[in-house]
């Protein structure tokens, strides 16, 4: 017999599953109680993406024309290139006495979060990023929005710059 409405949270997402790779879990610690989206994926930054194939020596985006044979402007091949990684994406579990249509219905929104905020890391326009999420303090990164500089758009969580 289910308890409460969190029974039926934690009963749901021991079942879900998604997209290849993608693992579902709660955490409920220090930080709160918490949906974990588990993701594999390239980043962002270092991968190659149609009309950005590798950042070359010159500062400069390269392209491949002949995938093959490598970059031509430096030299290296494809997965030189790759850096594939896990990204763990955490969503606060709204306090709610949600049935089990309403909690799956919040795990896929979740889960439809997860897929913008990814778009919005690989979709580019004359080699920039427009809609990149913004991972810095006080910003959502599943928020969708034009981005202000390229700085903002690299600032992480703790306010560090990245890449």
């Amino acid at each position: 017999m289910v308890k409460n409405t969190f029974d039926v949270l934690r009963g749901l997402v021991s079942k879900v599953t998604c997209k290849p790779g993608w693992a579902f879990s709660l955490a409920d610690d220090d930080e709160g109680f918490r949906l974990v989206i588990l993701v594999p994926c390239e980043d962002s930054r270092f991968s190659p993406a149609p009309g950005r194939d590798c950042y070359s020596r010159k500062g400069q985006w390269c392209e491949w024309p002949y995938i093959d044979r490598g970059c031509v402007h430096c030299g290296r091949l494809r997965e030189e290139v790759t850096r594939s990684m896990y990204v763990r994406h955490f969503f606060p579990v709204p306090v709610a006495t949600y049935n089990k249509k309403s909690w799956r219905r919040w795990i896929f929104e979740c889960c439809r979060k997860v897929e913008d905020h990814e778009l919005g890391e690989w979709f580019l326009v004359e080699g920039e990023r427009p809609f990149a999420p913004l991972h810095g303090p006080g910003n959502n990164p599943y928020d969708v929005r034009e981005v202000s500089t390229e700085e903002e758009a690299r600032t992480d969580q703790r306010g560090d710059l990245t890449g």
